[in-house]
């Protein structure tokens, strides 16, 4: 409403702000015991961390994959789930190519686990067997992926360039 109102002259009493929102039927936290089993299910581990969404620059994937020997060397049995790109296309194969390559570079490739596509049904669970999500972006309009994850009740670390920010407050 404020871009619009201020830099296309609209005026305030013609726009109206609808936030985005997600299914509480589908996100939201389950009891340990059942996380367990979830885990097993989708073949995760109790110190994995999360990242999901498409392959994209603004998606900052660089930038975590950068702070990951940090985390590794203080928590050895940490891993990546890495769900990066969806689509097998041109654009995904790149991006993805890089981003192996960049763990190769730092040597971290073998704490990485590469998932491809997250079937729509399996999403909630997969945000709830992660030990943390993560959404390190250079930007990001609004996180809705982090907005589920924490619905989840994942505890999660996100950008704070964006929508995101003025939603959360740190701690």
């Amino acid at each position: 409403v404020e871009l619009l109102t201020k830099q296309y002259d609209m005026l305030s009493r013609n726009c109206t702000m609808v936030p985005p929102g997600i299914d509480e039927n589908r996100f939201f936290p389950v009891p340990s015991r059942e996380v367990e089993r979830i885990r097993v299910e989708q073949d995760m581990e109790a110190f994995d961390v999360l990242v999901l969404g498409r392959m994209a620059h603004n998606k900052g994937y660089d930038l975590l994959f950068q702070a990951l020997p940090t985390l590794f060397a203080l928590k050895p049995e940490a891993r990546l789930v890495a769900a990066i790109g969806a689509d097998n296309s041109a654009q995904d194969t790149k991006g993805v190519n890089k981003l192996k390559a960049l763990a190769k570079e730092l040597k971290i490739e073998d704490k990485i686990v590469w998932k491809n596509y997250i079937a729509d049904e399996d999403l909630a669970n997969i945000y709830r067997a992660a030990a943390v999500f993560a959404m390190p972006s250079r930007y990001e309009p609004f996180g809705m992926v982090a907005i589920e994850a924490m619905a989840c009740g994942t505890p999660s670390v996100i950008t704070v360039h964006g929508g995101l920010k003025d939603l959360i407050d740190f701690g």
